[in-house]
């Protein structure tokens, strides 16, 4: 319905234009709470959803973590059964570590072998190694160097840790072919561990 007022202007109820500012600035505020409570809804479920993801993920990992239980279990026996047989792997290092090692041993004597002495035998055992050999030199010189020999091994500290002693047991002197050949045994006793 349509209102028509006749009324002379001075009569007539005066509008204030403020009521209008006031009608726009009430608008604002409207769409202002209703943004903000957009704004709430949405952060809410965003955090619903996220919560709900990461309740799955853990439900998820919880039945794996359970379908990997006999594995665990199984480990743990495994990790028990290694733990007492590492006992008797030490032992066996040990028992490793105080043998002698024999291709180093006969490396050096090899090494330090000088020019006219030669080896015709060698025998071990737990406590001794033994050597029978020849020495020949033309300036009549056997004894030196038997002596160097056996000097250069002494002197040599790898070689000589594992040995107590070390010594010439015997020695015989023959002629062959107008040279002079000394025989001798040299005896290694190896240390007690």
């Amino acid at each position: 319905m349509i209102e028509i007022n006749l009324l002379p202007d001075e009569l007539k109820i005066k509008v204030k234009k403020t009521s209008v500012l006031a009608a726009s600035q009430n608008k604002i505020i409207t769409f202002a709470v209703i943004f903000g409570v957009i704004v709430l809804a949405a952060l809410n479920l965003y955090v619903v959803i996220r919560s709900t993801a990461a309740a799955a993920k853990l439900k998820s990992l919880n039945s794996q973590w359970s379908g990997l239980e006999q594995k665990r279990k199984s480990i743990d026996v495994f990790k028990q059964e290694s733990s007492s047989a590492m006992g008797s792997d030490k032992a066996m290092q040990q028992l490793i570590a105080s043998s002698l090692v024999w291709s180093e041993k006969l490396n050096k004597l090899s090494l330090n072998l000088p020019y006219g002495v030669w080896f015709n035998e060698m025998s071990v055992n737990r406590k001794e190694l033994i050597i029978k050999g020849s020495v020949l030199s033309l300036d009549k010189q056997e004894m030196g160097l038997l002596n160097k020999f056996i000097d250069d091994l002494k002197k040599d500290q790898q070689f000589s840790r594992d040995f107590d002693k070390m010594d010439i047991s015997s020695l015989q002197r023959k002629t062959i072919g107008g040279y002079e050949v000394a025989d001798f045994v040299f005896t290694l006793r190896t240390k007690t561990k």
